[in-house]
């Protein structure tokens, strides 16, 4: 699979009406166009990008096996990982010891009968986990205790909380009628108690959702969205919509884009460049100073093993990527053939010294690569 990788930032305020209920804050009118139409793609070395690495194998046991990694939040020390497939979120410290997990156990007070999306309240120090079947946002201390609960009528995808304690709502197919607001579908941003202040994305499309479902990256001070919809860009900064990009491209958006992630000025985005291709592309752009980078290929020589391009995030200098124990385990077939590129000796020493540690029945290796500070 090909790759292309894109960093950004996004937003600033104006203001008008929609129809229904929907108080429409249009802030698209000073964007700033990225152009994926006809961007050249290069072949880039891991060097290139990428300074230092760290490896951090995640604990293995009965309550902590992971399956399908969707999406990684990191707070306070802790790492927050979903996995999709078991529908729970795990805990794990920043030495990879198991701390607990959240996952559906009914519909009484304080639980969850499903897990639609989480974020983190920076204030309380809280993670908060949204139900969409019973309309409701659970609140857990990072020990993993529910702590309290409170409505939260909203069809959505996905939210993130603010750290002024607002919430930004992404529901781009869903209609909201559930309050007394009526709010047509895009995005849209709530008080602390979740009563709708105004939308600055309208999307107009229902029941049509599409993948992927990480549009709304990060919390607090740094939030950023990439609409699946409507080619528009947001990076959201202490409560304000701060910037805001326009995408350029020709083909049906909806069906091109295969995920995104973001944290601070910097967004990933993986698309396809034409829908009947199934190989990627990704670009890169630093919201800071608008710089871009359009990636086709990137080669890892910074150790030996066939890791793509990672899109999950830890903090703005930081991208996040696994390796299967099983491929860990493989790791000396990949040594022996490696094509003659040049790689680091002692990082990859030391992943290979890691491997014979695991079986490969394991958790994944969590590999954290910084970002180099000209980027």
């Amino acid at each position: 699979m090909n790759y292309k990788w894109l960093f950004f930032c996004a937003l600033a305020l104006s203001g008008c009406m929609h129809s229904d209920d929907t108080v429409t804050k249009d802030v698209r009118d000073n964007a700033t166009e990225v152009a994926l139409t006809g961007a050249k793609p290069e072949n880039k070395f891991f060097t290139d990008v990428f300074d230092t690495v760290e490896f951090l194998p995640l604990e293995t046991g009965k309550q902590s096996y992971l399956s399908f990694i969707d999406d990684v939040l990191y707070f306070k020390g802790n790492y927050f990982i979903r996995d999709n497939s078991q529908h729970c979120i795990f805990c794990f410290d920043e030495d990879g010891k198991f701390k607990f997990k959240i996952f559906p156990r009914g519909k009484a007070p304080l639980e969850l009968n499903s897990i639609t999306d989480f974020t983190v309240n920076t204030r309380q120090e809280l993670l908060e986990v949204f139900d969409f079947t019973l309309g409701k946002i659970v609140s857990f201390d990072l020990s993993g205790n529910p702590v309290s609960e409170k409505r939260f009528n909203y069809y959505l995808r996905e939210f993130s909380r603010q750290s002024n304690g607002d919430y930004v709502v992404y529901a781009p197919d869903l209609y909201n009628d559930k309050t007394s607001s009526k709010i047509a579908s895009g995005a849209f941003v709530t008080d602390s108690m979740g009563n709708y202040k105004y939308s600055f994305l309208v999307t107009k499309v229902t029941g049509m959702y599409t993948e992927p479902i990480n549009c709304l990256s990060g919390f607090g001070d740094s939030i950023t969205l990439v609409s699946n919809y409507t080619k528009d860009v947001y990076l959201i900064n202490n409560g304000n919509i701060s910037k805001t990009f326009r995408i350029k491209y020709d083909d049906n958006w909806v069906q091109s884009l295969i995920t995104t992630n973001g944290y601070g000025s910097n967004t990933t985005i993986t698309y396809r460049k034409e829908i009947k291709d199934n190989t990627g592309l990704t670009a890169y752009l630093n919201g800071g100073n608008h710089s871009q980078q359009h990636l086709n290929m990137m080669f890892n020589n910074l150790f030996v093993m066939p890791i793509i391009i990672p899109h999950l995030v830890k903090d703005s200098r930081t991208m996040v990527g696994f390796v299967t124990a099983l491929d860990l385990k493989k790791m000396g077939d990949f040594v022996n053939h490696k094509g003659g590129l040049k790689v680091n000796e002692v990082l990859t020493g030391r992943l290979l010294a890691l491997s014979k540690t695991m079986t490969e029945n394991d958790n994944p290796v969590m590999i954290m690569l910084h970002l180099k500070n000209r980027l």
